[in-house]
């Protein structure tokens, strides 16, 4: 609201009584869309007035306090420099402020998409931006009526009929919609005893500059009386100050809960498939007396079994029924027999630790719903960072901050998420199992015979690493390895 033309016919009644006077000593922009005018005084050396010409955030402030950057900037309207300022004034019933200099008139148009600052010089026009403004508009401005006065426009009894916004805005240009519902929250009031009385608030009454309904508001402290959590100023100056502070903490807020609320809940997506998946892992069962049974029935019938055959079908007297069981031909019968039981010994293990980890991952999904609900609440910017650090939201993994850059290293990704570090001689295979390694990680290296040392890095120590990666990850190992060429090659890794 503070961009409506009685609000900005306030700030500049205040403007005119401090600074008429003023000498300006620079003007100059240090970033899109605003003017700084620098006009120093013995109790403010850094005074400035500044000028936005955003057209989503147009405003006049002065700040006491305003250091010019030491680079990027652009000095602009030289035949300012060393004049004072005689005086500032507003258009009647219109957007457009004039601060006059000697032989000299600065003109800040507020026109949504075509707002501007110019400089009339005696014939001459400077513009701070490109102008969009047609000639005609350009013409129409010395014929505006200017004044430093506050304006009221009276009372109008053709407003009494008005029902709706738009016929509002047609007889009233100068009238916003915050304006138009608290007009019309005043039923004990005509329309135009309303807009009289709003208007003379708006002008004279405190302001108030609050997030109390969930954005950023600067308002007649007495209008909406429900809404009382804020600062209210008597200065519009000051209220400007605050209202801009706030406005840009609570973007950055509205910014980081959104980033916050993204990750969260793209977290709970991860988590809950996950989930899913160990819940049906879980009820499906464990196979580890399936693969037991399995490896006793060929252990009891070896007679049976010759190399070569890749399936036999025996009689599993426990059950009284025939069992089809699958057989490596490129192994013996014993090794048969013996890798149904390390299969055995496998599945026991990943059942358990799949127990386990659903433990873990519902209390992280927990975690997460937890924040979400959280991220509902208003809460402090700082909570917010804080949390995001906490998250580790943004941070680079710094996993190979100890590399050297004389390293010679291949690298691996299994599955998108494994990585995999092999070296490339003596020294890399050194560096990478003495320095490079860290304490969870799998080291694998090809049993007996030479080749290089592969590292399987894990950044979760919790969570158990598959065993199809723990076999992609060995493969890689006797790949650099003199088995290269075997059919099969033992691999070692701890």
């Amino acid at each position: 609201m503070f961009r409506d033309y009685y609000y900005l016919n306030r700030c500049v009644t205040e403007l005119n009584e401090i600074l008429p006077g003023a000498r300006i000593t620079d003007i100059y922009s240090q970033e899109k869309n605003k003017l700084y005018i620098a006009i120093a005084n013995e109790d403010c050396p850094f005074r400035n007035l500044i000028i936005s010409a955003n057209p989503q955030f147009q405003y006049l402030l002065v700040k006491n306090e305003h250091h010019k950057a030491k680079k990027n900037t652009v000095q602009l309207f030289d035949k300012l420099y060393g004049k004072s300022i005689s005086k500032i004034e507003i258009a009647t019933g219109d957007r457009i402020v004039k601060i006059s200099v000697p032989g000299n008139e600065l003109y800040f148009i507020l026109r949504g998409g075509k707002t501007n600052v110019l400089l009339y010089s005696g014939a001459s026009i400077e513009f701070f931006k490109k102008n969009l403004l047609s000639n005609q508009e350009l013409d129409e401005i010395s014929n505006y009526k200017f004044n430093s006065s506050k304006n009221f426009p009276g009372s109008k009894d053709e407003f009494d009929n008005v029902t709706d916004y738009k016929t509002f805005k047609s007889l009233f240009p100068a009238g916003s919609r915050i304006l138009f519902n608290e007009i019309v929250s005043r039923k004990e009031l005509s329309f135009s005893s309303a807009l009289s009385e709003c208007i003379e608030e708006i002008i004279n009454a405190d302001i108030l500059v609050t997030s109390d309904s969930g954005k950023v508001q600067f308002i007649p402290v007495t209008f909406v009386k429900s809404l009382t959590d804020g600062n209210t100023f008597s200065s519009f100056n000051s209220a400007l100050n605050k209202y801009i502070s706030e406005f840009y903490i609570h973007g950055r807020k509205n910014r980081l809960i959104k980033e916050l609320q993204q990750y969260v809940n793209k977290e709970i997506e991860r988590i809950s498939n996950k989930l899913n998946n160990l819940k049906s892992r879980i009820e499906t069962g464990s196979n580890e007396e399936k693969y037991y049974t399995s490896g006793n029935l060929l252990i009891n019938n070896l007679h049976l079994i010759e190399k070569g055959m890749k399936q036999i079908q025996l009689t599993d007297f426990v059950k009284n029924e025939e069992r089809i069981i699958k057989l490596d031909p490129k192994l013996t019968p014993q090794e048969n027999a013996g890798k149904f039981f390390e299969k055995a010994k496998d599945e026991k293990k990943n059942f358990i630790k799949s127990k386990e980890l659903f433990s873990l991952t519902q209390a992280k999904f927990e975690y997460y719903k937890d924040i979400s609900e959280q991220l509902t609440e208003n809460k402090d910017l700082n909570d917010l960072t804080d949390l995001k650090k906490k998250l580790r939201i943004g941070v680079k993994k710094q996993v190979d901050k100890n590399f050297n850059d004389n390293v010679n290293l291949r690298e691996f990704l299994i599955d998108n998420k494994y990585r995999v570090f092999v070296g490339k001689d003596s020294k890399s295979n050194d560096m990478l199992s003495t320095k490079i390694a860290k304490q969870n990680d799998y080291w694998f290296h090809a049993r007996g015979l030479p080749g290089s040392h592969v590292i399987l890095r894990v950044d979760n120590p919790k969570e158990g690493i598959p065993k199809n990666i723990l076999n992609a990850a060995a493969s890689i190992a006797a790949f650099y390895s003199k088995a290269k060429t075997a059919g099969l090659a033992p691999v070692s890794y701890t």
